[in-house]
Order: C-alpha cells, then structure tokens, then sequence
C-alpha cells in the first residue's frame, strides 16, 4: 500500500490497529530475558468458540521446519488440542465464558531438530483472555503475508482504480472494484486499505450529477428524474460506451455490489468507524448509496433488478443482501431470496438460481453447471460472467444464509475438474462445462472457493497472474489473501 499512499498523500499510517475485536496475539517481551527461542503468547477470545493458536508464529528457533510441539499442559477453564500443522486449538468452557471475564494459562513444549541430530527444547506459556485490557493486534501469518506483499507491489491497478473512481463517464464505472482494498483491510486490519476504497467511492459520489440535467431523448436510456447518476457518452478511460449510452443499470450494479461490500465490512467494524472522520462518512456514504443506487433503479422499474441473465440479477441480489444486514430492513432480502430460491414478482417469477443448477457427475463426484439465461436448462454459462453467481453463493455459504457447504463442495469440483485445467493463465476453459478455450478469468468469483478447500487453496497458489492489462491481478491477490485467513480463521475484520 506504500504506492498507494504515495499516489495520493491523504492516507493514514500503515501501522496495525490496537482495538481490534478478533483473536489476536502479541509477544510478551518479559519473557525475553528468561527464553532463548520460545516467546509467550497472549490472546484474546471474543466467545465461547474454539480458536486456532499459532503460537510459533512469533518463536525464534534457528530451523523453524524442524520446530514440532511435543506437549502441552491442562488449562483451568478449557481444553487444548495439538494440531498436525503444530498449531493448537483451544476451547473453553462454555460455563466460563458465558458468565464471567476469565483468563487461563496453560505451556507448551517445543521442540527444534537440528540437522546433525541434536535437539533443542524450551517451554512456553500461552494466556487466553476474554478480557478487553488484553486486545491486542495480532500477526499474519506467513501465507498471508506474502499475497499482502504481492498486493502491495501491484501499483498499476491502484492507478487503473483511481482514473475510473475520478471519471464522470458510466462506462468506466463498469470496472471500478474496491473489494481488493475490502479484503485486504479485513486481512491485515490495516486501515489505509479501507481508506482507499473510501476514496474510490467517495470520488464517484462527488462527479455523479442530476439525471433530469442531462436528459437526453436520443441516448438508449435516460431519465428526467432527481436522482444523482453517471451517464455513459464518450470514451472515458475504458470506452465502454460504443454501443449503449445514457444511463445503463449493469454499469452501476457490476461496481456497487464491490460497494456494498465495503458499506457492510464498514458497519462491522467500530473501531475503524470511531477514528478520524470514518463514522460520518459511513453515514453520508450509506444513506448516498441507498438513495442515488438501490431507490433510484427501484423507482425506475423492476425490469432493472430483475434481469434477463443470472449474473446481471445477482448484482442486484448481493446489493440487496449486504443492505438487509446493514440496516436490518426486510425490504431488500426478498431479493436476495428471490434470486436464490425463486422470485415472487417481475418478467422471470418463479425462475431462481437454485432451479438454474444442473447436477452433472465429475468422476463419481457432484458438479454444478447452469445456462446464463434463466428458464434455459441446456448448455452453459461462460466462465468470466458466472464469477459474479459464484460470488454471491459463496457469500450465502460462508453466512450460513441459503447455499451450503454441499453448495461449495459441488462448485469446487465443477472449478477442480471443468475450469481450472491449467496453471497457465491463456489455458483455462471458456464455458462452466469445460468447453471452449480462452484466459483464466475466474478472479472474481471462482478463485473465492478456495477458502473452503485448502486443497483447493494450495493449487490456486501455483496458478499464473493474468498479465497486467487485464487489470485483475489485485483482486485475485486479495482473495487468496483473505482464503487463507478465513482457513485460519484470522480475520481482523468484521468485528462482529
């Protein structure tokens, strides 16, 4: 993110935030006279959930490959569990948790195997707390921390983000993202990648202008109406609008459900809202985006939610998703659950994405396949526009909200076995089905189902970037980021 900062010298330090809800750790430096190589490690626990504690992480051992925990001892108020991958996962009693602050302390025994034989042993101690004096950041882990330095080197698709944030043009809305910076923030817990996601929206919001103001008979579509809006006439950065020009929906919903997002993320995370200005601008930012995205197209027909092609509709279901759980309204959920189960109103009532799914067998194992346009249950959807359907059912799973683990699990095996057939980024297949033959354009929303599978995870770790004219490599880095911290259940963000 240093090239960011540096493009637009606005932006906050890097440095990780001290008042972050999740599980964290820190070196207790006491330990440091009495220890050689093992550091103590303190946590803090947010429920009665087990975690994951990868307490040596922080450690010093000279051959940290040779490095195994051999034991640990019994903690007071829960249990603890050596891991294969020598991390541990602690439990506490739910008895404990739920009616008083606590703190346990239980060691640990780690063991270094040099490679003349010799062996090196040394204890450490481990503090679980659920008590707020001991919020701490914590550190990423080493996966994660070399898709953050990819990220970070990646300047040209910063610069790419803000020319389409600082266009006024409809057209270059289309690829305007700011999910990359999202996961990120909720990767790292650092708030400069939030900040310029704000600012990417924040640019958008400041050149949008009055539709009735630039009504115009002879473009495709337009409105006199008073909703702010973009209109798509000239080339733009992008030149998008060759064809279609005026107002366009699927401009606007490709780029706002990246928004929404970011509003949702933005909602739960106090401790990011409660610096600097972030909780106003939240606040102008969400009640901007209601009006001038969702009550705007609302007003103007529901043939503009509810659209002719499945991933075109699924903007509008994510949208919808992501403001039900920020506002708690009821309105917007039908949408999301008319796009998953089966819409109750509109030119395609009674289609849903779930009656899309074909069931297909990949070699004794379930895959899913489905057409773009609804009611048609022969041949496929192309790769690159189901990205955004993936998308949202791997948001519905990873809630718990409607798709399923079996959901994933049947997805990943259509990606394992149809799509990702090669590590080359120009070898993929076109079409969902394994026919066809073009770029791997599965970034957006196939490459997420990684954080289901870490097996899945480890061979998208060898696959090739797509060349820097694409302008997808940020958001490809960024989900492979937040894949391995979800795995390793260590996200900094949301909060709750």
């Amino acid at each position: 993110m240093a090239a960011i900062l540096c493009l637009l010298f606005i932006f906050q330090s890097c440095s990780k935030d001290a008042d972050l809800l999740s599980d964290y750790v820190i070196n207790n430096e006491k330990s440091l006279a009495l220890q050689k190589y093992v550091v103590n490690d303190q946590f803090y626990v947010t429920n009665s959930n087990s975690i994951i504690l990868d307490v040596l992480n922080n450690d010093r051992f000279n051959n940290p490959q040779g490095v195994t925990i051999t034991e640990t001892s019994l903690p007071e108020n829960g249990n603890v569990v050596i891991n294969s991958d020598n991390t541990l996962t602690y439990s506490p009693k739910t008895e404990v948790t739920e009616t008083q602050e606590f703190t346990d302390t239980f060691t640990y025994t780690a063991e270094e195997v040099q490679e003349d034989g010799t062996t090196t042993e040394e204890e450490g101690t481990v503090t679980v707390s659920n008590d707020d004096v001991h919020r701490t950041p914590t550190s990423i882990s080493a996966k994660v921390q070399k898709w953050k330095k990819l990220f970070d080197e990646q300047v040209l698709d910063d610069q790419y983000q803000l020319s389409l944030s600082l266009s006024n043009n409809l057209g270059d809305l289309y690829y305007l993202d700011v999910s990359p910076y999202v996961y990120m923030f909720q990767v790292t817990g650092e708030d400069s990648y939030m900040d310029f996601a704000m600012k990417l929206f924040k640019n958008r919001m400041d050149n949008a202008i009055v539709a009735k103001n630039v009504y115009n008979s002879n473009y495709t579509q337009s409105f006199n109406d008073s909703y702010l809006t973009w209109i798509c006439d000239g080339d733009g950065v992008t030149k998008q609008c060759q064809e279609n020009t005026g107002e366009i929906s699927l401009n606007e919903s490709r780029a706002m459900r990246t928004v929404a997002r970011m509003l949702y993320v933005l909602s739960k995370s106090p401790s990011y809202l409660e610096r600097n200005n972030n909780q106003e601008n939240f606040e102008n930012m969400l009640s901007w985006f209601q009006t001038n995205i969702w009550n705007k197209w609302i007003d103007r027909g529901l043939g503009h939610i509810y659209r002719s092609r499945t991933h075109m509709a699924s903007h509008w279901a994510q949208i919808a998703w992501f403001l039900n759980k920020i506002t708690g309204d009821e309105k917007y959920r039908k949408y999301y659950i008319g796009w998953s189960s089966g819409f109750l109103e509109g030119e395609f009532k009674g289609e849903s994405m779930r009656k899309q799914l074909r069931e297909v067998n990949l070699s004794g194992k379930k895959g899913y396949v489905w057409n773009g346009a609804w009611g048609v249950m022969t041949g496929s959807n192309d790769i690159s526009h189901a990205n955004a359907e993936v998308e949202l059912m791997v948001l519905g799973a990873e809630m718990n909200d409607y798709w399923t683990l079996d959901d994933m699990d049947a997805l990943i095996n259509t990606f394992d076995e149809l799509i990702f057939v090669s590590n080359s980024w120009d070898e993929s297949t076109y079409y969902i089905d394994g026919s066809g033959s073009g770029s791997a354009l599965w970034d957006q929303g196939w490459v997420q189902l990684g954080r289901f599978s870490q097996e899945l995870q480890n061979k998208l770790e060898n696959a090739e970037l797509l060349p820097p004219y694409f302008y997808y490599q940020k958001i490809r880095l960024a989900n492979m980021a937040y894949n391995q911290a979800f795995l390793e259940q260590k996200l900094f963000y949301p909060e709750y």
